[in-house]
């Protein structure tokens, strides 16, 4: 249950956040304050103490309480990283793994909270801002996740999105090129002769692979391919993953003219590819050039290593540690940054055969 005093310590933090009282500015006196806040001098002053300890106000002998001039900065280097959704494993997610380190390299000694609930709640709320908490993260999220991460700037939260494009004046967000790097390496097969190239992916909500799909369509027309329907999958298999590679290969090794190339959407994706084709015989590039989104630890150790489009990781990590900084500040401008990504090109591709 929470006390009187933390009470009063998030009704002080709310007031200065809001510019009750400005950098710099000095408090009323202790009785004034009771008075407003309605509770006892011990409990006023102790939530002041708990302030001044954590850096948000200090006391200048003779002349009272005072906001700290860098209050923010303050309040920021206290506060835990606090991250939304995802469970201990995403530190070891080829994924968000690299983001969380990149962010830990430039936030050393924070203590982190990982939040599986996306639901605030009354209870959620108060204690983050006990800990001094203002920005949390948000982990490549999918789109019906939108209206939980929307609730928490209603409650004076913000909230950063780290890997997803959220269309939300809300949210702020840091992702990467989707479109330009699906079209750089359909760009790329074209420039080798490939007209019949295939795209696979899971019918996801993630709102990156409806952005991949998108590019890959306007990548058939931008450079003259073949927009058979059957070149495009995209959906969710009763067997999972391999169900679903397996359906795709069977589709389409059938076709009077199969495809040429494949892109795959995703790793997850790219590793289920691999291996189905390495049962069934098939071997690329030989068969076909395969092209894949996320360099994953191993795509370049693969017997034929994989030409692939690469997600700046360690960059977005850095750049979201940054945000978190300038977000201590509340007044701070939306951030809606697109990190771009690049094109490795390996020994999977090459031209067509046939």
């Amino acid at each position: 249950m929470q006390t009187k005093y933390e009470h009063i310590r998030i009704q002080l933090l709310a007031a200065i956040r809001e510019g009750t009282w400005h950098a710099g500015e000095r408090l009323p006196s202790l009785l004034d304050l009771a008075t407003r806040l309605g509770a006892s001098k011990w409990a006023t002053e102790r939530a002041l103490t708990l302030l001044i300890t954590q850096g948000v106000l200090e006391r200048r002998p003779k002349h009272g309480t005072f906001v700290c001039r860098n209050v923010a900065t303050q309040q920021f280097t206290h506060a835990p990283v606090v991250v939304l959704g995802w469970g201990p494993s995403m530190w070891t997610n080829d994924y968000g793994g690299p983001i969380l380190h990149a962010i830990q390299e430039r936030l050393p000694g924070r203590n982190w909270i990982l939040l599986t609930d996306h639901d605030p709640d009354a209870v959620v709320v108060p204690a983050l801002r006990l800990f001094g908490v203002t920005c949390l993260i948000a982990v490549s999220q999918t789109l019906e996740h939108l209206d939980r991460l929307e609730q928490y700037p209603r409650l004076g939260m913000q909230v950063l999105c780290v890997g997803s494009h959220v269309a939300s004046p809300h949210l702020h967000s840091i992702r990467i090129d989707n479109q330009g790097g699906v079209l750089a390496g359909v760009k790329y097969l074209a420039q080798l002769g490939h007209r019949r190239i295939a795209f696979l992916n899971d019918r996801s909500s993630m709102s990156d692979c409806i952005e991949r799909l998108q590019a890959f369509k306007d990548g058939q027309y931008r450079y003259g391919l073949q927009r058979h329907p059957e070149l495009i999958i995209t959906e969710n298999h009763p067997e999972g993953l391999p169900g679903l590679v397996s359906m795709a290969l069977d589709r389409w090794t059938h076709l009077p003219d199969p495809p040429t190339a494949i892109v795959s959407g995703g790793g997850d994706i790219t590793q289920q590819l691999i291996q189905e084709c390495h049962r069934r015989g098939i071997a690329y590039p030989d068969d076909f050039s395969l092209l894949a989104f996320d360099d994953l630890p191993l795509t370049m150790h693969h017997t034929c290593p994989l030409t692939v489009i690469r997600q700046p990781l360690r960059e977005m990590g850095h750049r979201a540690a940054r945000a978190l900084e300038l977000l201590a500040n509340p007044t701070h401008p939306l951030i809606r940054h697109i990190c771009p990504t690049e094109l490795i090109i390996r020994d999977s591709c090459r031209a067509p055969a046939r």
